[in-house]
């Protein structure tokens, strides 16, 4: 599931943005405002201070706009910034790209929304408990993988990126996230569990 600009093209838009068109930043936070707040939410439970996060993010590139360069995906530069900001105000970054597997040192929830509409019967809302009760057994490094790369949709190489890791890594833990997850879901075959995996994540909420 991938943020899409509405009547306009990211691309275009943060061209114009960089030449000084504010009719173009407007709509590019817009569009982006909240599938930022949705992922930032994940870091932090105080709305009000994700909010913040994401307007100084704003505020920041339009101070600096003509010194900002081309960007080929507009999403994937935004959550790297906001992911930035949000660890120097709660104090999570750290100073290396982790090359291996470290311990976590922040928070990443997902809520799941029992009364989500797509959860039309017992079948379905057995296979929601049972995904709700294994992916709380993963780590919150673990959650945020497994949202970027399957529910936001986005390569390796953009994973590593916003988190902060090598591709190697990226790699490495996403087959171990699905590797717990199949554990806690064994009478689940794990090619299902692949081909359902996008729709379980749809279950958590945006706000």
């Amino acid at each position: 599931m991938k943020l899409k600009a509405i009547h306009s093209v990211p691309e275009q838009d943060w061209k114009a943005f960089v030449n000084d068109d504010k009719k173009a930043f407007a709509r590019l936070y817009d569009c982006y405002f909240d599938g930022l707040f949705a992922y930032g939410a994940r870091f932090s439970r105080n709305k009000e201070q994700v909010k913040e996060c994401i307007q100084e993010m704003f505020l920041k590139l339009w101070r600096n706009r003509n010194n900002l360069q081309h960007v080929e995906h507009v999403e994937h530069y935004l959550m790297v910034s906001l992911r930035n900001i949000i660890f120097d105000k709660l104090s999570y970054k750290t100073q290396f790209v982790f090359e291996e597997l470290e311990e976590d040192s922040y928070d990443f929830d997902l809520n799941f929304a029992p009364e989500n509409k797509i959860i039309n019967n017992e079948e379905q809302k057995l296979l929601y408990e049972y995904f709700r009760v294994a992916f709380k057994v993963l780590t919150p490094r673990q959650r945020e993988i497994i949202y970027l790369r399957y529910l936001k949709e986005m390569d390796y190489e953009k994973v590593a990126s916003i988190m902060n890791i090598t591709v190697k890594a990226a790699y490495k833990l996403t087959a171990r996230s699905l590797e717990t997850l199949r554990d806690n879901m064994k009478d689940l075959p794990a090619s299902r569990l692949l081909l359902l995996l996008p729709a379980l994540l749809l279950l958590f909420p945006f706000s």
